[in-house]
């Protein structure tokens, strides 16, 4: 009977992981989760270590240290197709919510071990947030680390189910992973002078744990110290920190937000407005009863969790984890005052352990009563709904709408095919022009860049002439790098002449533009690029020469650049590129 339990238990775990990862992959659609997934695939199709991680869009900043890009890119290398991000990160997720599960199930006796394993593994939080590609999804390792150690060595129960010295490498080993991750990794810190704090008594213990604490901080250290090594900087990410004094009057939509955690958020799933939501029941019209009773439940568990609070509990650390709890909501309440972003649920998911943890302990009195049955028809409709979610996303919104454009990116190595990274103030005051003077009046783009991590987009290094780069002009990227310079400085010249290898099969497509700005007036003009050998796969000389206009203005300055006039899907390739003024 043992041994077919177990059986049923692995085979029930088979399914809810491929239905788990099924759900991450329909869902890729905004800009964040594309950006998240594009700094591993530059990472790949570069073969540049990515010093920095996710984008902090408040303030156009970058968050130190490898490990985001990391997490994302060496999937790609070891399996070479678009999922394999979402394979390994799916793994990851699902083995340390099965750890947490396990956990949980051997410290709260008083609620069903299935319900633990089946809600954890399929709530609206872990099958949105910790399936797709996005910070917060990778946050989720960490913090179950970090807080199943904070519970284990803040003297809540008499035994322990994980060694000290486990706990304390956990807690070194999570701050420094959710540091490369996310913003929200302050709010550590406190918990951990806490626990020092409740075991001052035991120095042996603190001496050792310690000694962990910075072992397992190591292990996570590793991929930061080459970024602060190469003396990069923080990446901006200290200006996030303001005094913001009107986020007290949030701590009401912050406490909800942060039992939403625990409970089946329905509506944020179908729609983040009014008429997005009605919208998809309209399209879905069979799931209506479903996302209403959904809903029901919701509420419900919400208000639960809140007059538990005040209820008694038989176990008997209840009292010291409902003000845990309470103390972790000030701490995030105040955290909030010297922050820059409004206090939504995803900034502050390193929490998601904690409401999770205090929520099983309100379930102990519920399951006092005859609610199986209940609870088995909420499991499902929960599941029910997500399938609704997949369907809904599937053909626009999932990863396999783009799969055919990231596989060629892969195999072509060129991330730019499938879309730009968002560059933040770092990456462009970092990188260094690349034109040279050769000689009086001449210049030579030089596209061998120093340091490939900061160079611009448009170079590229799967397709070139000669050396290691070259300059790319597509539909993605319409304009190529572009000579810039005054006039005056320049003496006025009447003519510039211009020499190139070009590579294209559509050379129709792309021009060759000055453009001159000044107070006296704007100039444009545009020349075709000619050659009796287009179209071609080889790379071919072109030479052009433009009369430019008398621009007497002190400020004029001259433009000159490609651009793709038709954005067809064509590519041109140029390298070697001179200019010389006469």
């Amino acid at each position: 009977m043992k041994k077919d339990k177990k059986i049923w238990w692995i085979l029930l775990g088979a399914i809810l992981f491929v239905f788990r990862l099924f759900m991450g992959l329909s869902k890729f659609s905004s800009h964040d989760e594309l950006q998240i997934y594009l700094i591993g695939l530059k990472s790949f199709t570069t073969d540049t270590y990515p010093y920095y991680g996710p984008d902090v869009i408040y303030t156009q900043s970058q968050i130190p240290g490898a490990l985001q890009g990391l997490l994302i890119s060496y999937p790609f290398k070891w399996l070479g197709i678009p999922e394999a991000p979402f394979i390994f990160l799916n793994i990851i997720t699902f083995l340390v919510l099965i750890f947490f599960a396990w956990y949980l199930s051997k410290r709260i006796p008083n609620v069903p071990k299935w319900f633990m394993f089946i809600w954890l593994l399929t709530s609206p939080w872990t099958l949105n947030y910790t399936t797709h590609i996005e910070n917060p999804s990778y946050v989720i390792v960490g913090s179950i680390l970090f807080f199943i150690s904070i519970f284990e060595l803040g003297r809540f129960y008499k035994s322990k189910l994980i060694h000290d010295h486990l706990s304390f490498l956990f807690i070194g080993f999570s701050i420094f992973w959710i540091m490369q991750l996310h913003l929200s990794w302050p709010l550590m810190l406190p918990y951990v002078a806490w626990v020092f704090w409740v075991n001052r008594n035991n120095i042996k213990l603190l001496a050792k744990g310690l000694g962990f604490l910075i072992l397992g901080a190591a292990i996570s250290l590793s991929t930061l110290i080459p970024t602060l090594l190469k003396g990069f900087g923080s990446g901006g990410v200290e200006k996030n920190v303001i005094f913001n004094y009107e986020h007290i009057l949030q701590v009401p939509n912050i406490i909800l937000r942060f039992l939403m955690f625990a409970s089946f958020e329905a509506s944020r799933y179908i729609g983040y407005d009014t008429q997005k939501r009605i919208d998809f029941l309209t399209e879905h019209i069979w799931v209506i009863p479903i996302v209403l009773f959904l809903l029901l439940a919701g509420f419900f568990q919400v208000a639960y969790f809140i007059i538990s609070f005040f209820k008694k509990n038989d176990l008997e650390e209840w009292n010291k984890v409902k003000w845990f709890t309470l103390g972790s909501l000030v701490l995030v309440s105040c955290s909030f005052l010297f922050s820059i972003s409004e206090p939504r649920s995803h900034t502050f998911f390193i929490l998601y352990p904690v409401a999770i943890w205090y929520s099983f302990y309100c379930y102990g009195n519920l399951f006092k009563h005859k609610i199986r049955s209940i609870v088995l028809v909420f499991l499902g409709a929960g599941i029910l709904f997500h399938l609704s979610l997949f369907n809904n996303r599937f053909k626009d919104r999932s990863l396999f709408a783009k799969r055919e454009l990231i596989s060629k990116a892969i195999a072509e190595k060129d991330y730019t095919l499938l879309a730009l990274r968002r560059e933040s103030n770092l990456m462009l005051s970092n990188r260094a022009s690349v034109w040279q003077q050769v000689e009086q009046g001449a210049y030579y783009a030089d596209f061998e860049v120093k340091n490939a991590y900061f160079k611009a987009q448009n170079i590229v290094q799967n397709t070139k002439y000669e050396g290691n780069f070259s300059c790319k002009i597509d539909s993605i990227q319409p304009f190529s790098l572009s000579y810039t310079e005054n006039l005056q400085v320049l003496g006025h010249p009447k003519k510039v002449l211009t020499s190139f290898w070009a590579k294209t099969k559509q050379v129709e497509d792309f021009v060759l533009v000055y453009e001159i700005k000044g107070t006296g007036g704007n100039t444009w003009q545009s020349k075709k690029i000619r050659s009796s050998n287009f179209p071609t796969s080889k790379w071919e000389l072109i030479q052009i020469e433009l009369d430019l206009p008398e621009h007497t203005s002190p400020d004029s300055e001259l433009l000159i650049y490609f651009w793709m006039s038709n954005k067809s899907g064509a590519i041109l390739t140029i390298d070697n590129w001179k200019v010389r003024f006469e």
